[in-house]
C-alpha cells in the first residue's frame, strides 16, 4: 500500500454501515461488502474508520476489514458515542487499535459499550446517551489500557461539540490533561467565525477532520474530503499523523510540483532485477558500511549523465563499474513537473537514452525532465576550498537569481543614491555649529547697531541712496 513511502491519501473517519439502523441498503445481502469496499475505491478513499451510532458489529467488520485489505484500503474499528453532555449530548467518534481491542472472534468495544449503557434501552438508536459524560467515558476506556482516540463529531449540528456546549464548558474541558492527550479531531467545522470563537476557548488548535457521515452505500465519500499523510496502514500511523497534524492532515488535496525519481531498475551486474522506489519527497538510504549506499548514488548520477567531481573522480567511476559490470543496465522512471512520465536508460559504456510513456525514445535533454539535477557526494561536501559556500548558493538557488538582476541593480542605484544625500546631510550638520556661531556674531553687532541709534541712520541712508539711483538712471530719459 505504501511502496514508495509516506503518501498522502484521502480518509473518511466518520462511515456507518448496514449494522446501523440509520443506514438504508436495498441490494443482495451478499453483495453489500463488495458494494460497500467499491464506494470506497470509487471515491478513492484510501483510510476509513466505521463508526456506527452506539454499536460495534464484529463480523460485519472483519468482512469489510478482508475486503479492504484486498483493495488498498486501510480500515480502523470504532464507534459513534453519544455522551452526556450538553443540551441534547455530544456525539464522538472513538476510534480503536484493531489488534488491542479485537483478538480473533472476540473483541472488548462491546464490553465497553455495555458498560456506559448499562441499564440503558435502545441504545443503537442515533440520539441514545449513554450514563457517562466525556470525562468519565474517557477514564472508563482508560481502565481498559488499550489505545484509541477520539474526535468530536459534526461540531457545528445538534448534538456536536460547539452546538451543545457553552464557551464555558469548551474552555473548562479543553484545559484538562485528558482531553488533550485523547481528543484529537473535530469534524466538519465549517464556519471561520465560529471557529476563531472555538480556538480562543480551548487556546490551542486542533485538526479538522471529515467524513461523510453516510446513511447509505450512495452517501460514501459525499461531502467535502480531507486527506492525511501516513506511510503505513496501521492505527499507530494515524495516531502519529495526528500528533504531527500540521504536515499531516489537510483538508485540501497535496499535490507535487516538481520533477523527481519514482524508481530505479537495475538489469544485470550485482543488483540484476532489483528495483528501488522512492517517494517524490526525502528519501534516506540506511545501511551499515560497505552495504551499497554509494553505489546507488554513484549509479543515479551516472544514468543522468552527471560528470563525478575531480575530488574522487576515479573512485566514482570504479563504483559505477563494479555495480554495473559489462552490459550493465540501470533504469530510472522519472516524472517531470507537469506530472509526465519518462524512462532514462543507460547500460554500462553508453550514452543514455530517454524514452517517453510509450517507451519511444525522445531527444531531450535530461534537465527539461528534472530541471537541472544536483549532486553532491560525501567527499564533495568534505572538500569545502575558497568559494564553495557561493558556489553551493549558486547551484540551489542559481536559477532563480536571473529575475532579479535588474531588481537588485535598482535598489542599489538607490541606496548609493540615499547614502549620497546622507554623506551631504552630515556635512551640513557638521556647520550648524559655526553657523550659529557666525548668527550670534550678526546679532550682537546689531545690537550695537541699534543702542546707538545707526539702524534709523542707516535705513535712512538706504532709502536716500535709492532715491538717487531712480533720478539719475541713464537708462530712463526725462528723469533727473
Amino acid at each position: 500500500m505504501f511502496d514508495n513511502g509516506t503518501e498522502w491519501i484521502r480518509a473518511d473517519f466518520h462511515l456507518h454501515t448496514r449494522a446501523d439502523k440509520e443506514f438504508s441498503y436495498l441490494g443482495d445481502d451478499d453483495r453489500f461488502i463488495s458494494d460497500y469496499i467499491d464506494a470506497l475505491k470509487e471515491q478513492q478513499i484510501k483510510m476509513s474508520v466505521i463508526t456506527n451510532h452506539n454499536k460495534f458489529n464484529l463480523s460485519e467488520y472483519k468482512g469489510l476489514k478482508k475486503k479492504a485489505k484486498k483493495n488498498g484500503i486501510m480500515l480502523l474499528p470504532g464507534v459513534e458515542l453519544s455522551v452526556k453532555e450538553g443540551s441534547n449530548g455530544i456525539h464522538c467518534l472513538i476510534v480503536f487499535k484493531n489488534e488491542d481491542w479485537i483478538s480473533g472472534d472476540t473483541e472488548k468495544i462491546n464490553q465497553f459499550l455495555d458498560e456506559v449503557f448499562k441499564g440503558i434501552d435502545n441504545r443503537e438508536k442515533e440520539n441514545t446517551r449513554c450514563n457517562m459524560d466525556l470525562e468519565h467515558t474517557v477514564k472508563c476506556l482508560d481502565s481498559y489500557n488499550n489505545d484509541y482516540f477520539i474526535m468530536m463529531a459534526h461540531i457545528e449540528q445538534k448534538s456536536g461539540f460547539l452546538k451543545e456546549c457553552n464557551g464555558g464548558l469548551i474552555t473548562s474541558l479543553s484545559s484538562k490533561k485528558w482531553f488533550k492527550d485523547n481528543i484529537l479531531g473535530l469534524q466538519k467545522g465549517r464556519a471561520r467565525k465560529e471557529m476563531k470563537k472555538l480556538k480562543g476557548w480551548m487556546g490551542y488548535e486542533i485538526p479538522y477532520i471529515e467524513g461523510s457521515d453516510c446513511k447509505s452505500v450512495e452517501d460514501i465519500g459525499k461531502g467535502n474530503p480531507c486527506y492525511i499523510k501516513i506511510g503505513d496502514g496501521n492505527f499507530d500511523s494515524v495516531v502519529l499523523a495526528f500528533k504531527d497534524n500540521q504536515n499531516r492532515i489537510s483538508l485540501s488535496q497535496k499535490k507535487y510540483n516538481h520533477g523527481y525519481i519514482k524508481s530505479i531498475q537495475f538489469i544485470g551486474g550485482k543488483l540484476d532485477a532489483q528495483e528501488i522506489l522512492l517517494s517524490p519527497e526525502l528519501n534516506s538510504l540506511i545501511g551499515i558500511r560497505g552495504s551499497g549506499k554509494s553505489s546507488i548514488i554513484e549509479s543515479i548520477r551516472y544514468a543522468l549523465d552527471i560528470a563525478p567531481s575531480t575530488a574522487d573522480k576515479e573512485y566514482k567511476n570504479d563504483v559505477v563499474k563494479n555495480l554495473l559490470e559489462s552490459g550493465g543496465q540501470i533504469i530510472l522512471n522519472l516524472q517531470d513537473d507537469y506530472g509526465k512520465e519518462y524512462k532514462v536508460k543507460r547500460v554500462y559504456g553508453e550514452t543514455p537514452h530517454i524514452l517517453d510513456h510509450n517507451d519511444k525514445e525522445i531527444n531531450i535533454s535530461i534537465n527539461t525532465i528534472l530541471q537541472t539535477p544536483l549532486y553532491f557526494g560525501q567527499k564533495d561536501l568534505s572538500y569545502m576550498d575558497s568559494g564553495y559556500e557561493l558556489n553551493l548558493l549558486n547551484k540551489l538557488v542559481g536559477e532563480n537569481l536571473s529575475g532579479f538582476e535588474e531588481s537588485l541593480r535598482k535598489v542599489n542605484n538607490r541606496l548609493n543614491n540615499d547614502v549620497s544625500k546622507l554623506l551631504d546631510l552630515e556635512e551640513e550638520i557638521e556647520k550648524i555649529p559655526e553657523l550659529e556661531n557666525s548668527l550670534s556674531d550678526i546679532r550682537h553687532k546689531i545690537k550695537i547697531f541699534e543702542d546707538k541709534g545707526l539702524a534709523e541712520k542707516l535705513i535712512k541712508q538706504v532709502n536716500f541712496q535709492k532715491e538717487a539711483n531712480y533720478k539719475f538712471n541713464p537708462n530712463k530719459p526725462g528723469i533727473f
